[in-house]
């Protein structure tokens, strides 16, 4: 079965080896290693080949620090890193499952020039075969082999140098179109046929490299076999068809002409017009469909649903849209506009649909006839889009930096600095959390947003940094303006302000009086620290009052922030 030697034998639990290995389906050279009497045969190790049963197996191999060369019957056939550093052993013949017959054994000294093989390509001879004539000439032309192809590379990096240069000196003149361009593109044609002659050299080199390769590689007995035959059969027609490139090439290079490759797409200084023409067509009273979709579209976003409902399909295969005349009669009106967008948007909110009132209860022979309000009897409420909450809890703080334009912001610095949403980055990867759970506009799906209402939301608005720093700020804005005090008209200003500045409208008496027992009741409750952690992201970075009365005021800020009035948009 297996029939081979160890070195750097230290026991019978560590050591290294190297063997043949046969049995009824494979046959194979390779390495394992052995530590602590544990076994590993790495795959790099592993060398399928032809060995026979029977047979005379001449296995030589060089080993230097973790580097090893195997060679079977002269041919290399492992090029290989040991992953375990040699150690001072012995060395021994073994076998398993085999019978085996050992005729010679060497162990040499290798002479401290000798380089081992680096990869199986470079095809290095064993030091311990003694060389024959057909051997060195096969390795002298190997060798020079190398030589041409290195000479040939050469020449072809420094054609290549002077075709770059030729190329964008002609490219630069037509663009300025100077009366030397001609002269310049003849040239860049000329260095750039001549580069063709040398890739062809080089292909003929390869080719007849290849060709006397298979030549050479014969069996024992001298004679190909029927792959070998097939191989040199293959390779003699590369060769030929690289000789007719060559001469192609050769025959190329002595004509004169200024046509080149230049260097990339050169545009005409005038417009082809395609791109106009496209845009003339898309928005053409001939193609109502753009106007449609467009009117389509807007709608969505001011009544929170489209005429057509199935906005990213617009046509025979989504749904028809529910007032198919308002649909067309707000498409022809956007194109009679002029197709600009603001006159419709007036158009929209200035309507008696869009002024109609937010409340379910208004009309209940109307909930009861059009429960999906198909036919705008009320408006539809709508939660604010993810940006809008992070940008309503910095204004109604008065800490929104309303900067104008400038670079992409990094996410993660969402609760620190104070711009607009629309400045971060956002990507398929890289999106601010707080955004995120508010359902942030997706990069990848421009039709319509994707709405959800999930507890996340509620939790992100109870402990994320963003909401808890604005509303210890605002609820010091606001003690400033109504007053410190704790009796009942100081906190009832305190309370009527903090919901128009937060809700947009004034408490109800009932909210008034829950509120005021609150601040009344429940003095500091929540006693949170400084650089606090919060579970929705981000750390707290404005320590809450030290005053009790004060830290409750902001309590109930807070709250109001997580009011479904703050982020539902009536």
């Amino acid at each position: 079965h297996s029939v081979g030697l160890f070195f750097d034998a230290i026991d019978l639990t560590n050591a290294q080896a190297i063997y043949t290995a046969t049995n009824n389906k494979n046959a194979s050279v390779q390495a394992f290693h052995r530590v602590d009497g544990k076994e590993s045969y790495p795959r790099e190790g592993i060398f399928p080949c032809d060995i026979k049963l029977d047979e005379e197996v001449t296995l030589d191999f060089v080993v230097r620090g973790q580097q090893l060369n195997v060679w079977l019957n002269g041919e290399l056939k492992i090029v290989y890193t040991m992953p375990i550093a040699r150690k001072v052993g012995k060395f021994a013949l073994w076998n398993h499952s085999a019978n085996a017959e050992f005729y010679e054994l060497r162990l040499e000294k290798i002479e401290p020039g000798f380089q081992l093989a680096k990869s199986l390509d470079e095809n290095k001879r064993s030091p311990f075969v003694k060389p024959s004539k057909e051997l060195l000439q096969r390795e002298l032309d190997e060798a020079q082999f190398h030589l041409k192809e290195a000479q040939l590379s050469i020449q072809i990096r420094k054609a290549e140098l002077a075709l770059l240069k030729a190329r964008i000196a002609a490219d630069r003149a037509k663009i300025a179109e100077a009366q030397s361009f001609e002269q310049l593109a003849t040239k860049a044609g000329h260095l750039e046929r001549e580069l063709a002659v040398l890739n062809a050299m080089q292909e003929l080199n390869h080719a007849e490299h290849m060709v006397d390769t298979a030549k050479a590689s014969s069996d024992q007995d001298g004679k190909a076999d029927e792959k070998r035959a097939a191989t040199i059969v293959k390779n003699t027609k590369t060769l030929a068809a690289a000789r007719k490139k060559l001469e192609t090439a050769i025959a190329n290079a002595g004509k004169e002409g200024s046509k080149y490759m230049p260097l990339g797409r050169i545009y005409p200084k005038t417009s082809t017009g395609r791109r106009l023409a496209l845009a003339r067509w898309i928005a053409n009273e001939k193609n109502p469909r753009t106007a449609r979709v467009a009117v389509n579209h807007i709608w969505r976003r001011h009544f929170n649903q489209a005429i057509v409902p199935t906005v990213a399909n617009f046509g025979l295969n989504g749904q028809s849209p529910t007032h198919p005349e308002l649909l067309d009669w707000l498409a022809v009106t956007f194109m009679e506009q002029g197709w600009q967008m603001k006159p419709m948007h007036r158009l929209m909110v200035l309507s008696s649909a869009y002024r109609m009132s937010s409340a379910a209860g208004a009309s209940n022979l109307n909930k009861s006839i059009d429960p999906d309000n198909r036919y705008y009897w009320r408006m539809n409420s709508r939660r604010m889009e993810a940006e809008v909450v992070r940008d309503s809890i910095l204004a109604t703080a008065g800490n929104l930096d309303l900067t104008m334009s400038g670079p992409e912001l990094e996410e993660k610095l969402g609760e620190t600095v104070f711009r607009r949403s629309l400045y971060f980055r956002n990507t398929p990867n890289e999106k601010m959390k707080f955004l995120e759970l508010f359902d942030m506009a997706n990069p990848n799906a421009c039709y319509e947003r994707f709405v959800s209402v999930v507890p996340q939301q509620a939790l992100a608005m109870t402990n994320s940094s963003l909401a808890l720093d604005q509303a210890r700020s605002l609820a010091a804005q606001l003690s400033k303006e109504v007053g410190t005090g704790s009796d009942n008209k100081t906190e009832r200003a305190f309370i009527q302000a903090a919901f128009r500045q937060i809700l947009s409208r004034p408490a109800t008496s009932k909210e008034e009086e829950t509120c005021l027992k609150f601040l009344q009741q429940h003095p500091g409750v929540i006693k949170q620290k400084e650089n606090t952690k919060f579970p929705g992201g981000g750390t707290s970075k404005r320590a809450p009052s030290g005053d009790l009365h004060q830290r409750t005021r902001e309590n109930l800020v807070h709250v109001l922030y997580s009011h479904n009035d703050f982020v539902t948009i009536r």
